[in-house]
Order: C-alpha cells, then structure tokens, then sequence
C-alpha cells in the first residue's frame, strides 16, 4: 500500500503526464491546423479570412506556450522531487497568473465553433482540408472542433489531480492551504464553462 507521500509524488506524476498529453493536443491545433492555414494567408492563397484564422485559433497558441513551460518546470521539479517539495508554486506562475487567458479563451470558445462552422457552410476549401486532417493519425484521431474543446477539459482535468493531491497532502505542507486555493480558482473558471 502506498504511503501519502508516495501517492502524492505519483498524483504529481500523473499532472505531468496528463500536461504532456494537452500540450501534444495544443501543438497538433498549431501544427495541423493553425500554422499551414496562417501560411496559406501570408502565401495569398487563403483556405480561409485572416479575420476567421484569427478568431479560430488566436488563443491557442499562447495556451501551447504556457503549457510548454509547466512541462518544462514540472519536469524540472520531479527530478529533485522529495516530500517537502511543493506545487503550487509552479500553479500559481504557469495557470492561476494566466488563469485571464483561460478565460478569455472559455468566453472565446462559442465564437470559435461557430467561425468553423461559418467557415465550412461558405468554404468548400476548408471543409476539403479538414476533411483531409480531420480523424487522422496526426490529430490523435481528433476533429479540429474536439480538440478546440481540450482546453476547457484541461480545466476540469486539473481540478481532479489539484483535488487529489490535496487530498494525500499532509496537514501543515505548504501546499495544503494553496492548492485548496487554486482549486477554488479553477472551479470558478470551470463553472463559466458549464454556462
């Protein structure tokens, strides 16, 4: 049986795994989708408006970004990992600071479908292209629109693993009173998604 603080090390192991699995998700967005369909426009054979490329993808990059530099840091963090070694410390600089861009890009999120969806009823080009990428090996046998969804579930996968790792986080850590703080933050975010 697992002590707390071994549980607690591989909750800490499964938040990475699980930032490497988005930050896989948020770099196939860029690119499959973001980065060829940005060329295009710059090449003046645009699949779609700059304006709509915009809207579509505007968030995801910076998303990607902040996701590559959590991994990074966790990583970091695993590697001198002992059981006074605390979280939220990497939580606060790489989400609760950028907690402003989830929201933005949870507030952001139905315009974004309905450009794709306006995109494909008016641009048989980019119907052509997703269809060509859509549920390929490439994309994790994702649409664009399922993976568009990833940061919203990102959300609701932190809250989980923050609410885990407070559990089997011992009284008087550090980071017991914190990650109770930052879940709090998260299900807020988390509510917007829900509306």
């Amino acid at each position: 049986i697992l002590g707390m603080s071994d549980r607690r090390t591989a909750i800490v192991g499964e938040m990475l795994k699980a930032e490497k699995a988005y930050m896989n998700l948020l770099s196939i967005i860029q690119t499959i989708y973001a980065a060829p369909l940005r060329l295009a426009i710059i090449n003046n054979s645009p699949i779609i408006l700059s304006t709509d490329h915009n809207l579509i993808f505007a968030d995801a990059d910076i998303l990607l970004h902040i996701s590559r530099n959590f991994v990074k840091s966790l990583t970091e963090k695993l590697r001198n990992w002992t059981v006074e070694q605390v979280v939220t410390d990497l939580l606060d600089k790489n989400i609760v600071q950028k907690l402003y861009l989830f929201w933005n890009y949870v507030h952001n999120y139905p315009v974004m479908i309905a450009t794709v969806n306006k995109c494909l009823q008016h641009n048989p080009s980019f119907g052509a292209y997703l269809h060509r990428h859509d549920n390929q090996p490439s994309t994790n046998m994702l649409t664009l629109l399922a993976l568009l969804k990833c940061p919203i579930q990102q959300i609701q996968k932190y809250i989980k693993l923050l609410q885990a790792l407070t559990l089997f986080t011992p009284t008087g850590h550090y980071d017991k009173v914190n990650l109770s703080k930052v879940v709090e933050q998260l299900k807020l975010l988390n509510n917007e998604t829900e509306q």
